[in-house]
């Protein structure tokens, strides 16, 4: 029996030494959809949240879409407008759209991450745990996908800091100025740029 196990395990370290990009890659998505799925829309186990700043993003959302009935807009949210303004773009309820939107941010700073690493020259096995923990940090447990726009902020950090180590200049005046319609907390980027 321990012959068997054997031979499958070095079946598997061969396959993973061959293919290893793609395990690490479909491992990966595998990790990210297990972080965001389970509270996708607010979805909550345990206790109901109320929507608080989500709440004004929805309505900005509708807005954009010429379907604002009733409601009024908030100042709070209204130097936030890019996530609501591409969320109106897609089909779906003002939440889901708003939560897809994050998804495509992190998913591009995932991308962004692993340039950025690549780029510092840091090892191929430390790269993935690099992006592995970027997947399962706490800002992908929490704020991925319940209406809040700071992932679409860490997403766009990410990708700024591709673009400041790739040197990239005017891609990274794009970023920082689309960014700090997403969140101010982009404009993280302006002494980090210096």
């Amino acid at each position: 029996m321990d012959y068997i196990f054997s031979k499958l395990f070095k079946r598997f370290e061969q396959f993973i030494g061959r293919h290893g990009f793609y395990v690490h890659c479909f491992g990966l998505l595998l990790v990210f959809l297990c972080v965001v799925l389970p509270r996708f829309n607010r979805n909550s186990f345990v206790l109901e949240r109320p929507l608080a700043d989500a709440a004004y993003y929805i309505t900005y959302v509708h807005y954009f879409r010429a379907t604002l009935s009733g409601g009024y807009l908030v100042e709070i949210a209204s130097w936030k407008p890019l996530v609501p303004f591409l969320a109106s773009f897609l089909p779906f309820s003002p939440l889901t759209s708003i939560n897809l939107v994050n998804i495509f941010a992190l998913s591009l700073g995932i991308f962004a991450l692993y340039g950025v690493q690549k780029r510092l020259k840091i090892d191929y096995t430390h790269r993935w745990l690099g992006l592995y923990l970027y997947v399962v940090s706490f800002p992908m447990f929490y704020y991925a996908t319940i209406g809040y726009l700071d992932s679409t902020a860490l997403g766009l950090i990410c990708c700024g800091l591709w673009c400041l180590f790739g040197e990239r200049w005017l891609l990274l005046a794009l970023i920082i100025g689309l960014g700090n319609w997403a969140k101010e907390s982009v404009l993280v980027l302006v002494p980090a740029s210096f």
